[in-house]
C-alpha cells in the first residue's frame, strides 16, 4: 500500500501561525498535527509515502524524512487548483491500492478494517451538526454512499467527509481524476477530489446494495485547520467525544464504463 499526503495549502485560516510554520506541524499538545495522523498507520506495511508539497515545502520535507522512517517521495503543488489537481500529481508513482490522508485532521479510526473489508473502498466519515461546512456523504438504506455533496445548503446528510480514505482501483480513481480536470472547476475555482469518487462510485452501473464486512467503527474526529477550532485551543491531550464516524464502503458493479 502506499499512502498519499497532500499539505500543500497554506493554511491562511490558520495566519499568523502558518506564516513560518506549515499547517501539518503546526502542534497540538506539544506534536505536529501530523505525527498523530502517522502514529495512526504504524504497523501497515507502507511501500512509500507520497507527498504533495506548496507553502513551505522545504520545512515540511526535512521533518518527514528525519522523523518517518518510512520511504519518501516529494511532489510539489505549483498551482493550488484544489484536491483533485493535488492527487493528480501522485499519479506518476502509484502501482497498487492507495491511503489518502489530508492531516489537517484528527482522528481516531480503526484503519485495521483495510486488512478485512471486501470492497473497492472505504470512506471514513462523522455525523456533525454543522453540515453546511463540510462535503457530506448521503448513503442507501444500506449504508453505502449514493453521492457527495459539498457545503450543501439543505441538509441532505449529515455524514461529514473527513478526509481519510482507502481506494483500492486506484486506476479507476485516476480516471475519475482526469474526468474532473477536464469539467469546469466548481466552488472557489477549484477541482474537487470527492467529484473524482463519485465517477469511481458511479464507474460500470452504480453500487451494489450488498453490505460489506465494514460497518461503523467508534472514535472521534476534531479539524485543526481554524484557529477557532478545539485541537488549536485545546492545550490536553485528547480532542472532544462524540458520535462514532461511519465507515462507508462502496462497491462497483463488475462492468466497466469508459
Amino acid at each position: 500500500m502506499k499512502i498519499i499526503v497532500p499539505l500543500a495549502g497554506k493554511g491562511t485560516r490558520l495566519l499568523p501561525l502558518t506564516k513560518r510554520v506549515p499547517k501539518p506541524l503546526i502542534r497540538v499538545a506539544g506534536r505536529p498535527v501530523m505525527d498523530y495522523v502517522m502514529d495512526t498507520v504504524k504497523g501497515f506495511d507502507v511501500d512509500e509515502l507520497i507527498v504533495i508539497t506548496g507553502h513551505l515545502k522545504h520545512v515540511v520535507e526535512r521533518y518527514i524524512v528525519t522523523q518517518y522512517p518510512v520511504k519518501a517521495k516529494f511532489v510539489e503543488q505549483k498551482a493550488l487548483d484544489g484536491t483533485a489537481g493535488a492527487i493528480n500529481l501522485a499519479r506518476p508513482f502509484v502501482d497498487q491500492p492507495v491511503l489518502i490522508i489530508f492531516v489537517d485532521t484528527l482522528f481516531d479510526a480503526d484503519l485495521s478494517l483495510i486488512k478485512t473489508v471486501d470492497a473497492d473502498g472505504i470512506l471514513w466519515a462523522k455525523e456533525v451538526e454543522d453540515y453546511q461546512r463540510f462535503g457530506v456523504i448521503v448513503t442507501d438504506q444500506h449504508g453505502y454512499m449514493k453521492t457527495i455533496v459539498e457545503k450543501p445548503s439543505t441538509p441532505v446528510s449529515r455524514l461529514a467527509n473527513i478526509g481519510l480514505y482507502y481506494i483500492k482501483d486506484w486506476q479507476t480513481l485516476f480516471d475519475g481524476i482526469a474526468h474532473v480536470l477536464q469539467q469546469p472547476p466548481g466552488k472557489g475555482g477549484e477541482y474537487y477530489l470527492t467529484d473524482a469518487f463519485q465517477y469511481l462510485w458511479t464507474a460500470g452501473g452504480g453500487c451494489s446494495p450488498r453490505r460489506s464486512a465494514g460497518g461503523t467503527t467508534a472514535g472521534r474526529w476534531t479539524r485543526c485547520s481554524r484557529r477557532t477550532s478545539t485541537c488549536s485551543r485545546r492545550a490536553g491531550p485528547g480532542f472532544p467525544r462524540g458520535h462514532a464516524p461511519a465507515v462507508r464502503s462502496y462497491r462497483r458493479s463488475t462492468s466497466r464504463t469508459a
